[in-house]
């Protein structure tokens, strides 16, 4: 018997049917299904035929269908991030954290610069750096000047970040729920995604 419970001698069948689909709806609001299945088959022996326990298991038998969708469905767009991404094996993987860390901090070094400058200079100030050119052909690049104003420099930062942020997204999603058997395939057949 649960704490908080009348002893069910002293209470009409009605007054304890009502009680049970209290604790049956309270164990459902918790996701607590397997309990409130249990509970719920052993009140349906006891008034077999009412309605609101019927309806109450064919809900939980509905949300558990619908959870166990929902995962499975995870799975599968986490299966397809990583084979679009090519992101099946653990060293991949760490490559692209990697580049998401080395992105995030170019990022923040450029706009923390275009910053300073921005407020000891103005944000309109034009600014000159040099940059690398290569040919067409198979001649050697050569350096020139590239001449932008400050905000530019800050729109970049901000689009690298952006970027940064953006791969870290679909490598936390592509990580989730993945296998041991899937990174050993992968391994296996040269890191292709399977049919």
């Amino acid at each position: 018997m649960t704490p908080n419970r009348t002893d069910n001698r002293t209470q009409s069948p009605a007054e304890f049917l009502e009680q049970e689909l209290q604790e049956a709806h309270l164990l459902c609001v918790r996701r607590e299904y397997a309990q409130a299945k249990a509970l719920l088959t052993r009140v349906n022996v006891q008034f077999p035929g009412n309605r609101e326990v019927q309806y109450l298991l064919a809900r939980i038998a509905a949300t558990e269908g619908a959870v166990e969708a929902e995962a499975k469905e995870e799975v599968v767009q986490s299966r397809a991030l990583r084979c679009a991404f090519n992101l099946q094996t653990t060293r991949r993987r760490i490559g692209w954290a990697f580049c998401v860390v080395v992105l995030v901090v170019q990022g923040a070094w450029c706009g923390a610069t275009a910053l300073v400058t921005g407020f000891a200079r103005g944000f309109a100030t034009r600014i000159t750096t040099m940059v690398f050119q290569g040919t067409r052909r198979y001649g050697p690049g050569q350096y020139a000047l590239w001449t932008r104003p400050v905000y530019v420099d800050l729109i970049y930062s901000a689009a690298v970040i952006a970027a940064a942020l953006f791969m870290g997204f679909i490598l936390w999603r592509a990580s989730r729920g993945i296998a041991q058997w899937e990174e050993l395939d992968a391994g296996a057949d040269g890191g292709r995604c399977w049919p």
